[in-house]
């Protein structure tokens, strides 16, 4: 008996909570299998949680333990392989014309229990594709979700005849950096809602208050609106003290702290990634000054967001009005290895996504494509960020929109 015969297998197709729509997973399948011809790869082998939840609608709401497998052939059914709770998740919101479960209990002694890494193996087999070419996720951003070392090389042991491959940057990227219709509305949503909560947190914020109750301001409004996944998948940084970023602090707010509102929520497992700052107290002429030049710079360098502009030149623009108003002397902070250095990338299902806006960066700006923009006003030698706003946009055919625009002036708050 091979191993894959103690699973069990049925479709999932038809899920009561559906992630996203039936037609919306078809289109994404269909998309896959033809960069996949074009490619020369005859599968995808999926092992990253997020792209199981963008080829799957394989949601899961705690860490996976268990080694999981996404199977996306060229010619053949989409399948998934996990254990039975990650085949009621699966079923419950995603969809697999193949969903294969089987018991998590490979160390016990029972016989139902099969070697999942060695019943991935024969699914492969089963699929006919073991003597083919596989794409897994080897290049950047494609960190493995409950799969070792070990799984890898025994994985490998099984099937001593693939030509494996990298896809997340020959398959995976080019397809997840162009978002559909539904992405769009979906993080539109979501952005939406976030801004509410910010401003939430700008009204709530002065001397006085306790930090925790302005994050507890801004959360309600979050849980209100029903963009919150999970406690888990919510990232949202904040400071009072002369340091990067750090998260909210049992603090009572006082003159001269600052909050750096970075991060927010998650929606169907998109992230928000926008930056507002609040200053308790009149922060000083020369701190207005810094805080001006990166309000500036985003307004300038929106003139430049358009199809057919390279990362490189926004890069190269903001910089420049910065240093206009902050002195030639700047562009040693700017290059220095204490710099920010990226100043805007790409934003989705991953908070950091890539292309990345850096100095001579050759990726041109598409339609479809969503970005974040945030240049700082940042002293290297005081280690302070006196302004850093962060804009996200959808590059549309024209220009772009502003998800953001909802949160007002780049500039600083100032709450006394």
């Amino acid at each position: 008996m091979t191993e894959l015969k103690k699973c069990y297998e049925r479709k999932a197709l038809s899920p009561e909570f559906p992630y996203m729509p039936k037609t919306e997973w078809e289109g994404r399948i269909k998309k896959a299998k033809k960069i996949m011809a074009d490619k020369g790869i005859d599968a995808l082998f999926l092992l990253n949680r997020k792209n199981w939840t963008y080829y799957f609608g394989w949601v899961k709401p705690y860490p996976y333990v268990y080694p999981a497998a996404g199977i996306v052939p060229k010619d053949g059914p989409a399948s998934f392989i996990t254990e039975v709770l990650g085949i009621n998740s699966l079923e419950l919101k995603g969809y697999a014309e193949r969903a294969i479960g089987f018991r998590g209990d490979p160390k016990a002694p029972t016989p139902v229990a099969p070697d999942p890494v060695v019943a991935m193996a024969d699914l492969i087999k089963d699929l006919d594709l073991d003597n083919g070419t596989i794409g897994v996720e080897l290049g950047p951003f494609g960190w493995w979700t409950g799969f070792t070392q070990a799984e890898w090389e025994k994985l490998k042991k099984q099937l001593p005849k693939v030509k494996w491959v990298d896809a997340q940057e020959s398959v995976v990227w080019p397809q997840r950096m162009i978002k559909t219709p539904w992405e769009q509305d979906t993080i539109r949503k979501m952005y939406q809602a976030a801004c509410r909560g910010y401003l939430k947190a700008i009204e709530f914020a002065r001397p006085g208050v306790n930090e925790k109750d302005v994050f507890k301001a801004m959360m309600e409004v979050w849980l209100n609106e029903g963009i919150i996944d999970s406690i888990y998948q919510m990232y949202v940084l904040q400071t009072s003290r002369n340091i990067a970023t750090s998260f909210y602090e049992d603090h009572i707010l006082k003159q001269g702290d600052y909050i750096f509102l970075d991060g927010g929520p998650s929606y169907k497992e998109y992230e928000v990634d926008c930056q507002r700052q609040i200053w308790i107290g009149d922060p000083g002429d020369e701190a207005r000054k810094w805080a001006y030049s990166a309000e500036i710079a985003h307004i300038e360098v929106e003139d430049l967001i358009k199809p057919g502009t390279k990362m490189g030149a926004l890069w190269q623009k903001g910089h420049e009005v910065i240093a206009r108003y902050l002195g030639k002397s700047i562009w040693q902070d700017i290059r220095s290895p204490q710099w920010i250095g990226w100043v805007g990338h790409s934003v989705g299902l991953g908070l950091h996504e890539p292309p990345y806006i850096v100095e001579g960066a050759p990726e041109e700006l598409q339609p479809g494509m969503v970005i974040n923009l945030e240049f700082p006003a940042f002293s290297v030698k005081k280690k302070v960020f006196y302004n850093m706003p962060e804009n996200t946009y959808i590059i549309t055919k024209n220009g772009f929109e502003n998800l953001t625009l909802d949160l007002g002036p780049y500039g600083i708050y100032i709450k006394t």
